[in-house]
């Protein structure tokens, strides 16, 4: 046998993180293209380069393939404990973190087929929503609901609004083709801050 001929691997056949990472992306294009209802385990494989015995023992259903990729898009861009430092400092780790979420090519289109899709598309949606995504934003919402409690945000500031509006905002550049670079990142959550700080005047109601 040659020097370093035990080394070599068949042609086709990537590493396991190669092939992780072809999982990942061929899920995501397919769930962009066609939605979830219409995915199948054996056209995620074939454009992989995969085997489908390689899929099926990594990924026994569909559910656990589909959950499990957005759920490695999530990972990529995992926030950090932000218990301990100010609540401005703990929002700009956030909009750094969702805005490396956003960024990852083919997710915002992935995650917009489940939401409006199908029945079935938008079941596995409420899924993520609730195993994937749930966990993070829950953590989020408790650590601004501290902020409130320790005067740091005003009393009356309806947090959902507030996140959505940051969460929004990144989307919307994303759609747009600008770059979520870290000047921009500050300059919304300048804007946002101004509102909910405690300092800030409550918004009047128009008359």
């Amino acid at each position: 046998m040659p020097p370093g001929a035990d080394r070599r691997r068949a042609p086709g056949r990537p590493r396991s993180r190669e092939a992780d990472a072809a999982i990942t992306r061929a899920t995501m294009e397919l769930l962009s293209e066609v939605g979830y209802e219409a995915l199948t385990v054996e056209h995620v494989a074939a454009r992989a380069g995969v085997g489908k015995s390689t899929l099926y023992r990594r990924f026994p259903a569909k559910s656990d393939l589909v959950v499990a990729t957005i759920a490695g898009i999530v990972q990529q861009a995992a926030p950090g404990g932000s218990d301990g430092i100010p609540a401005r400092e703990a929002l700009r780790e956030m909009l750094r973190d969702t805005a490396g979420i956003v960024a990852i090519p083919g997710a915002l289109g992935m995650l917009g087929t489940l939401a409006s899709g199908r029945p079935a598309d938008r079941e596995i949606a409420r899924s993520i929503r609730e195993q994937v995504m749930g966990p993070p934003l829950r953590q989020v919402g408790e650590r601004m609901a501290a902020a409130v409690a320790a005067g740091e945000i005003r009393a009356n500031t309806p947090i959902d609004v507030a996140l959505t509006a940051l969460w929004g905002a990144l989307i919307a550049r994303q759609l747009s083709g600008e770059p979520l670079d870290g000047a921009w990142l500050d300059r919304l959550l300048s804007v946002v801050w101004d509102g909910i700080a405690p300092t800030s005047r409550a918004p009047q109601t128009p008359e």
